[in-house]
């Protein structure tokens, strides 16, 4: 009656990656200049989970549901190693609008240690930032939080809208940016 869903799972990448701080001799390759240490295998793990609170009709997304997410990624070649996902989203139901959805959410991504330390091993010698996994970065990074909030029109058959409100702090994981606000609309068609 109340459905859930959880999921685990782990990965282990066997590939060689560059480590985002160290050089051949363990030194900071953006110092050095001698070429990024390679490192044999990238681990990640994640936990995925859903769960209904409330029900508030027959289809599998009526009702009131709590999600998560959480997912590690080895932090010496991911320039990301922590993300958090929290969100809660229902149906409009309770309004008489049960093919409607409404959301929020809310994400967290922490920036990997050697990531850090090569930024701040750059820009304390007048060097640009190196970039990784997510581009070159605009200032030292530390972690981005995103808040999260949609509407969902059902307008017709194969036919919706979903306005989406997100504030970000710490833009790319900096403080070199003001926080910003985000607005962008979803319009999905299915013939």
């Amino acid at each position: 009656h109340l459905i859930g869903h959880y999921k685990v799972g782990v990965m282990y990448d066997n590939s060689r990656y560059n480590h985002l701080y160290e050089d051949i001799n363990g030194e900071p390759w953006v110092l050095s200049g001698l070429p990024a240490r390679r490192e044999s295998g990238q681990t990640s793990l994640w936990v995925i989970a859903d769960q209904m609170l409330l029900r508030h009709g027959p289809g599998e997304l009526n009702g009131l549901i709590l999600g998560g997410y959480y997912a590690y990624g080895s932090g010496q070649t991911s320039q990301i190693n922590h993300t958090l996902v929290g969100m809660l989203m229902d149906t409009g139901a309770a309004w008489n609008r049960p093919l409607d959805s409404v959301g929020i959410a809310v994400l967290w991504a922490n920036f990997s240690r050697s990531a850090i330390l090569a930024e701040e091993a750059a820009a304390t010698h007048g060097l640009p930032l190196p970039g990784a996994n997510f581009g070159v970065p605009y200032g030292i990074q530390g972690h981005e939080t995103i808040y999260e909030a949609y509407y969902g029109f059902h307008i017709m058959d194969g036919l919706s809208i979903k306005p989406d409100f997100q504030y970000v702090n710490h833009v790319g994981g900096t403080r070199t940016f003001k926080d910003a606000v985000v607005l962008s609309t979803a319009v999905n068609i299915a013939f």
